[in-house]
C-alpha cells in the first residue's frame, strides 16, 4: 500500500531473496466506463458522470459541488441488436457509483443537418444546459498555431484521438501544465457575418496535410460558405482531460498553484483581444464532444484564442451556427432491461496523449482494487432503482455493471436521414482517494432531496449486499 494510496499486488516472489519493488503507475479512479454494441461487440466509447463526483477536495475542508446528472452523445458505431440498443455502465476503477436513472433518447434529423449537446464540465458562466442543438453550417480552422510557436492544423481539424500538443507537464501534479497551453485559431470567415445562410449545397473543400508522424496525407474536409447565424455561434470541441486527485489538489493548494479553466478570446476588427468566456468549462472527462455558446463576439472576429494550464486535449475544434429545425423526430427509447452482475476488470491500455483504451472482450476477476465499506445493490434485475431520477439508488462498485437495454424504434430511418442517441444518465461516484470525503464508505448516500417513502422501500429491498473492508 503505496503512501500516495496506490495497492499493488507482487505474485510468485521467490523467498529467500531481495526483491526490488517499483510502484506501477495506473489511473486509480476517474469514472464509470461506458460500453455499447457496435454491431460486433462491446466497444469502450467514454467515461461518464465526471461531473458528479462526489467529495472531491479542492482545498482544506473545501470540496466541489457534484452535479447529479449528465447527457452524453454517443458515437454513430451504437447499433442495435435484435432489435435493443445494449449498452453497459461499468466500474473497472477504485470507486463506487450511484445511479439513479438512465435514459436514451433517438434524434432523427433530416438531410444536411447535425447536432450537439450544450454539454461541458462547467466551471463558470454559461452553465450547461445538457439541451440539444441543431445546425447545417459549422466553419473549421484554417490555421490554428500554439503558444510555441507551431502550426498544429492538422491536430484539430478532425476527430482522430491525436490531438494538439500541450507542451510540458507540470511534474509536482497530476493534469496541470508547466505553463499556459494557448491556441490561435483562424477561420476561413467572418464568425458574426450576416450574407445568405449556406447549404450542404454551397460547402467547400478545403485540403490540409495531415503529418502525425506518418508521411503526409492530404484530407479533404468540409468548409461551409460564409454563414448567417439566427442565433450566436457555438463552438464545439471533441477532446479529453488529465483528472486530477483529491490529493493532487491538496498538494497544489500547500504549493499555491491553481488550475486555470480555459478561457475562450476573440480578435475583432479593432485590432484588440476581447475576452468572451472566462473559465467556462472542458470535457468532462474522456474523449467525448461537448459545446459552449459564444456570446458577444465583436464584429469582424475570424480569430479566436483558447487559453489554460490544464493538461487538455483539443481534438477537433469547430464553430457551428444553430437553427431552428421544424422536421425533427425524437424518441424516448423504453427501458427494457436493467441488470447489475459482477463481471471483472476489462483490460485497459494506454495510448499516446494519455487517451484511454478498454477492451470489454478481455477481462480479469480480480484487480488491485480496494472496495468501500456499506450496503451495495444485490446482483439481478435493477429496473425499478432505473425507472425514475427519484433518489432511489442502484450501488455498484469495482469490477461490477449494470447492462441495460432500450427497445429501438420500429418505424425505419428515412433515407438519407441521420440517427443520434443521446444518454441521459442521473447519478454520482465516489473514489477512495485519500483526501475524498467520506471515501472509505458507501455512506452517506447522495440525493436531491427527493428521499422519501419509496426510496426507503426500494433501498430496503436492493441494496442488502454489505461488504466490509
Amino acid at each position: 500500500d503505496w503512501s500516495d494510496g496506490v495497492l499493488q499486488s507482487e505474485l510468485d516472489l521467490a523467498a529467500g531473496q531481495l526483491h526490488r519493488i517499483t510502484e506501477t503507475q495506473r489511473q486509480l479512479s476517474s469514472c464509470p466506463v461506458l460500453f455499447a454494441w457496435d454491431g460486433e461487440k462491446y466497444a469502450f466509447i467514454t467515461d461518464f458522470l465526471g461531473v458528479g463526483g462526489m467529495g472531491y477536495a479542492i482545498g482544506p475542508g473545501e470540496y466541489s459541488v457534484p452535479r447529479p446528472w449528465e447527457n452524453l452523445l454517443l458515437p454513430p458505431s451504437v447499433q442495435p441488436r435484435q432489435n435493443h440498443y445494449s449498452i453497459k455502465l461499468t466500474e473497472p476503477m477504485e470507486e463506487v457509483a450511484y445511479m439513479d436513472a438512465v435514459r436514451l433518447v433517438a434524434y432523427d434529423l433530416p438531410p444536411g443537418w447535425r447536432m450537439v449537446l450544450d454539454e461541458r464540465m462547467g466551471i463558470g458562466e454559461p452553465e450547461p444546459t445538457g439541451a440539444a442543438i441543431f445546425y447545417r453550417d459549422e466553419i473549421l480552422p484554417e490555421k490554428a498555431v500554439n503558444d510555441r510557436a507551431q502550426t498544429v492544423t492538422s491536430s484539430v481539424i478532425l476527430a482522430d484521438g491525436r490531438a494538439a500538443p500541450v507542451g510540458a507537464l507540470d511534474r509536482r501534479f497530476i493534469g496541470r501544465l508547466a505553463g499556459e497551453h494557448i491556441l490561435t485559431l483562424t477561420f476561413p470567415h467572418d464568425l458574426t457575418s450576416k450574407g445568405t445562410v449556406a447549404t450542404d449545397s454551397g460547402s467547400k473543400k478545403s485540403k490540409y496535410k495531415l503529418t502525425h508522424g506518418k508521411p503526409a496525407e492530404v484530407a479533404e474536409v468540409e468548409q461551409s460558405d460564409p454563414p448567417a447565424p439566427s442565433r450566436q455561434p457555438v463552438l464545439i470541441i471533441d477532446g479529453w482531460v488529465e483528472y486530477p486527485y483529491s490529493q493532487t489538489m491538496f498538494a497544489a493548494w500547500q504549493a499555491n498553484a491553481a488550475w486555470e479553466a480555459p478561457t475562450v478570446e476573440a480578435l475583432g476588427s479593432d485590432g484588440k483581444w476581447h475576452t468572451v468566456l472566462t473559465r467556462f468549462g472542458y470535457p468532462a472527462g474522456m474523449v467525448r464532444r461537448m459545446s459552449v455558446p459564444l456570446p458577444n463576439l465583436p464584429a469582424g472576429t475570424s480569430r479566436l484564442r483558447i487559453r489554460t494550464n490544464q493538461e487538455i486535449y483539443w481534438d477537433r475544434i469547430a464553430v457551428a451556427f444553430p437553427a431552428p429545425l421544424p422536421e425533427l423526430r425524437k424518441h424516448t427509447l423504453p427501458l427494457e432491461n436493467a441488470r447489475l452482475a459482477v463481471v471483472g476488470f476489462p483490460k485497459r491500455t494506454d495510448g499516446p496523449q494519455r487517451r484511454p483504451q478498454y477492451d470489454y472482450g478481455h477481462r480479469r476477476p480480480f484487480a488491485d482494487m480496494r472496495a468501500m465499506t456499506g450496503f451495495y445493490t444485490e446482483s439481478g434485475p435493477v429496473h425499478e432503482l432505473l425507472a425514475d431520477a427519484d433518489d432511489a439508488l442502484a450501488i455498484f462498485g469495482a469490477g461490477e455493471e449494470i447492462h441495460v437495454d432500450f427497445l429501438a424504434p420500429e418505424a425505419p430511418l428515412p433515407t438519407d436521414s441521420r440517427r443520434y442517441l443521446v444518454l441521459e444518465t442521473h447519478g454520482w461516484t465516489k473514489d477512495r482517494d485519500l483526501y475524498t470525503k467520506d471515501g472509505e464508505t458507501v455512506g452517506p448516500l447522495p440525493g436531491r432531496g427527493k428521499a422519501g417513502k419509496r426510496r426507503e422501500e426500494l433501498h430496503a429491498k436492493y441494496n442488502t449486499r454489505l461488504i466490509f473492508r
